[in-house]
This record gives structure tokens, C-alpha cells and sequence, in this order.
């Protein structure tokens, strides 16, 4: 689990649209807007700031990647300096360079569940592929409440006791750091017959 904090500079902006944003990114800039925190008097508030984006590129690589919270400290153009928690809720990047375009941050409290994506990672061996079954995973991600400070950089898939013709749902992966959104029902990964696999395969 996470306990980390990351810290990011920011300064406020006042200018905004296409040329302001252009120029921002010429200048090795990051467009972005801080969010008020959900269920907060500050929810509907929202301020407009830049990043610099070779800092922002150095945070986004952690394990925790877009869930990862952030210590911001913004510049604002009145002289006050403003401190507060944020996780990237929304990233856009270029469709070929990848590179970051816009960010969109919502600040977030150490006592607020937030609602996260998390990759799912499959572990240990299943006993049906050992007894000729084909693993067949349907799910790469699932979606969960937790306090930021819990936000796991994935949730582990334990293999070891799934066996043919069973299957893993989302409702089997409790954990007392974080309750999923995701349905329960929701198959992650089955070890299905190669038979009734050439027949999916067929159908």
C-alpha cells in the first residue's frame, strides 16, 4: 500500500484557451486545473495552473502511476501560496508523442475515500492449466473506494486455487484497505476446458 507523498510545484494562471495553452506548452509547461475536493465546501471550485512538465513526467512514473498522491504547492498570482493534496483524475496525451497535454487534479483529504482504476495482476499458478485447462483472464483493471494514503499500486489476483470450470469475480477480492465499485459479479479470470474454449472460439 501507499504512504508516500509526492511533491509538485504549480503556478496559477489567468489566461486560458487555445493560444494561451500553446504557449504555455512551448514553454515546457503543463496546462492543468486543480478540482475542489468531492463532498467539500471547495467542490465547485476549480483553478487553473501549470506544471512544469518534466517534474510532472518524474511523478506519473512511480508504481502508483495516475493514482499517486501529490503534495501541490501552487504560486497563486495574489502572492498566496497554496498547499494541498491532489491525485490526477484526468490526464490527456498527445495520441502520437504520448506526451502530457492536460492534466486535471482533485484535491483530496486523508480522511475521504476517492474512487480509483487499479490494474489487476494475476499470481501464483492455477492447478486447472497444470491438468490442461486454458487460462483465460477477462478483466485487467477494477475500480475501488479507498482513502488516498491506501491506493495499492495494484491489486494481487492469487491463481493458486483456481481450478477448471472455476473462476475469480471481483467480490472475491476483499480487502479491509479499500471495497470495490466494480460489480461483484464481475468474472476477472476462469480456467475453462480447451474444449468448451474451441467452442467459444467457434461461437
Amino acid at each position: 500500500m501507499s504512504s508516500s507523498v509526492l511533491s509538485l510545484l504549480a503556478n496559477e494562471r489567468t489566461s486560458v484557451g487555445k493560444e494561451s495553452t500553446s504557449a504555455i506548452r512551448k514553454q515546457g509547461l503543463v496546462p492543468a486545473i486543480v478540482y475542489g475536493a468531492a463532498g467539500q465546501p471547495d467542490a465547485h471550485v476549480a483553478t487553473s495552473v501549470s506544471v512544469v512538465a518534466k517534474e510532472l513526467v518524474q511523478v506519473l512514473k512511480t508504481p502508483l502511476g495516475r493514482n499517486v498522491t501529490i503534495e501541490l504547492t501552487t504560486q497563486r498570482t495574489n502572492g498566496v501560496v497554496d498547499v494541498c493534496k491532489v491525485i490526477p483524475y484526468r490526464i490527456d496525451r498527445d495520441p502520437i508523442t504520448l506526451k502530457v497535454l492536460h492534466v486535471d487534479f482533485f484535491r483530496v483529504t486523508d480522511t475521504t475515500p476517492v474512487e480509483v482504476t487499479v490494474e489487476l495482476k494475476l499470481t501464483g499458478t492455477a492447478p486447472g492449466v497444470k491438468l490442461g485447462g486454458m487460462l483465460v483472464q477477462k478483466r485487467n483493471v477494477v475500480v475501488i473506494r479507498s482513502l488516498p494514503q491506501n491506493i495499492p499500486a495494484f491489486v494481487s489476483v492469487d491463481l493458486s486455487n483456481l481450478n477448471v470450470n472455476q473462476s475469480i469475480r471481483i467480490k472475491d477480492i476483499a480487502s479491509n484497505q479499500f471495497e470495490t465499485v466494480s460489480p461483484g459479479d464481475l468474472i476477472i479470470v476462469e480456467v475453462v476446458s480447451k474444449g468448451k474454449a474451441e467452442e467459444s472460439k467457434q461461437g
